[in-house]
């Protein structure tokens, strides 16, 4: 493709500039062109959205020009591009034609109904832009908020299917409502939108009840190329009259299978009270507290590092992480149970509401930095991870991306893991609630990750009793040929053994979801016809989880 973007938008009769910003191919790939999967795609340009508007219209270009044969160009939209691990702001393929459709100044926010608790978003909406907003309207609502930070987009992450540890763990389940863009122009609303828009009602109802009537359709926009979803309606919970948070720490690495048991138990005893229950090995939590002694070297932490490490900052084998919702009555009664059902096996148990922790906090806040640094930042990683929990996105877990990266000194600030060219990939398994799965699971992880000369960090994320997702960070340095191989193969062999073993994937980054969703899927077969329906000469996100 040869006549730039902006040339071929005014020569083809597009002259709604003033409600975008149209990026040529060397800006474009200067903008967009970048990652932390290490993975380069060829851009041909890209456009930032200032009105929903503006995408109808393009889609409608854009089909006219394959219609009539000319320049062909398929459009990747993005919310705020921060996808960290799993193609960032990149698109499935790297074709020549491919526009980036920037959507992160669509960023509305209307409060629906305060009395309810229902907000309605656009794409561009970020976690940290919803809690200033219930900051500024004095709101008493949590977000629905990830460990990604104050910076990524709300929508995009219930369109991903996204979760994170406050009560509404399942973010597209909390999402009761959505309006989308099809790729022929038209726009998308549910049934009961439309039907209280014909009748003249308000548009309440529709707002409250996620499933609609006849077929639901809403759920076909997620992880897919359907269309472009531009606005949704979630559902908020309220900051709770009281709250705790429990450490439970293991001493033995076998005591895993006690742990996977007491989590099951808890939730299936307290569900809608303690919200999902994180599990980190050894590993995991060193990563959160400790730079990484290898990052020059690339090497793993050898036994020795290990053993030293957890001596100096304590830290356990395994380490549960939850919380309590709900009047204090009951999160003190609650407390009490967990405490009783926890003692037998664990070798600490902290919560964040005991008295001897708020004089830790009050004491050791006075301290210098180099006065018992292990307690302080222990402190300080508990007091981070407790506003995650309420409801308030922090950066507590972008220190992560850096494992492995090291940044020039001006750049010590953490703000853009893309920006800084970490190296991150994720390898995101569903796997069966039960201790066994949980050791072979643990075991496949290790194994794999060590013989590609990765450090195996494991997170084990419990949303119900019967659910358990790993989130295993891929850390590698992009400045180094053999790192960056070592981490992609040692991807591709997690996914493709994990699956021969029962751990199926919930979420594939973009290189995988070429890999697995190529046609043999009897889902892509269904979902091709209805592509085909909607998106006949093919301009939105060609690639996407087999599209």
């Amino acid at each position: 493709m040869t006549q730039d973007l902006h040339l071929l938008l005014t020569s083809n009769g597009f002259d709604n500039f003033q409600n975008c910003e149209v990026f040529n191919q060397n800006q474009a790939n200067t903008l967009y062109n970048k990652g932390t999967e290490s993975i380069s795609r060829n851009l041909y340009g890209a456009i930032k959205v200032k009105k929903i508007e503006v995408i109808s219209e393009l889609f409608q270009l854009a089909n006219r020009l394959s219609t009539d044969g000319q320049t062909k160009i398929v459009f990747y939209p993005i919310s705020t591009g921060n996808n960290w691990g799993y193609g960032t702001s990149l698109p499935n393929l790297s074709s020549g034609n491919s526009v980036i459709l920037d959507l992160s100044l669509l960023n509305n926010i209307e409060m629906v109904n305060e009395y309810l608790g229902l907000v309605r978003i656009e794409p561009g909406v970020t976690q940290g832009q919803l809690s200033d907003y219930f900051e500024k309207n004095n709101l008493p609502f949590m977000v629905p908020v990830t460990g990604a930070g104050a910076s990524c987009s709300i929508l995009a992450n219930a369109l991903e299917r996204g979760y994170g540890i406050t009560p509404h763990q399942d973010h597209f389940a909390a999402l009761t409502d959505l309006k989308a863009i099809l790729p022929n122009g038209q726009h998308y609303q549910s049934p009961l939108s439309q039907l209280s828009s014909e009748a003249g009602q308000a548009d309440l109802v529709n707002q409250t009840y996620k499933w609609n009537v006849g077929p639901y359709l809403d759920g076909l926009f997620t992880q897919s190329g359907l269309g472009v979803v531009y606005q949704a309606t979630i559902r908020l919970k309220r900051i709770p009259a009281g709250f705790d948070s429990f450490y439970i720490d293991y001493k033995n690495d076998d005591d895993v299978r006690v742990a996977i048991e007491f989590i099951k138990s808890t939730l299936e005893k307290f569900e809608g009270i303690v919200g999902s229950i994180n599990l980190m090995d050894r590993l995991r939590i060193i990563s959160m507290l400790k730079p990484n002694p290898n990052k020059d070297t690339g090497n793993l932490l050898s036994s020795e590092q290990i053993e030293t490490i957890t001596k100096k900052e304590m830290v356990a084998a395994w380490t549960i992480v939850g919380s309590i919702y709900g009047e204090p009555s009951v999160v003190k009664q609650v407390k009490k149970l967990i405490k009783k059902a926890a003692k037998p096996h664990a070798h600490h148990i902290i919560f964040s509401g005991d008295v001897k922790i708020k004089i830790a906090k009050s004491v050791f806040g006075k301290m210098p930095a180099w006065f018992l640094p292990a307690i302080q930042d222990k402190l300080k990683s508990l007091a981070a991870s407790i506003e995650i929990m309420r409801g308030r996105p922090n950066e507590i877990a972008k220190p992560l991306c850096y494992w492995r990266t090291t940044v020039p000194e001006q750049q010590s600030a953490i703000k853009d893991p893309a920006k800084d060219k970490c190296g991150l990939l994720w390898y995101a398994p569903l796997i069966p609630m039960s201790p066994d799965s949980v050791i072979r699971y643990t075991q496949h992880v290790r194994t794999v990750c060590r013989k590609h000369n990765i450090d195996p960090l494991i997170t084990f994320t419990n949303l119900r009793h019967d659910l358990i997702d790993s989130t295993v960070p891929i850390l590698f340095s992009q400045s180094s040929e053999l790192s960056v191989s070592n981490a992609h193969s040692c991807l591709d062999e997690l996914v493709k053994e994990g699956i021969s073993l029962g751990y199926i994937p919930y979420r594939l980054n973009i290189e995988q979801q070429l890999r697995w969703f190529d046609g043999h899927l009897q889902s892509d077969q269904i979902m091709q016809k209805i592509y085909k329906a909607f998106d006949e000469n093919g301009i939105n996100q060609i690639g996407r989880y087999g599209k």
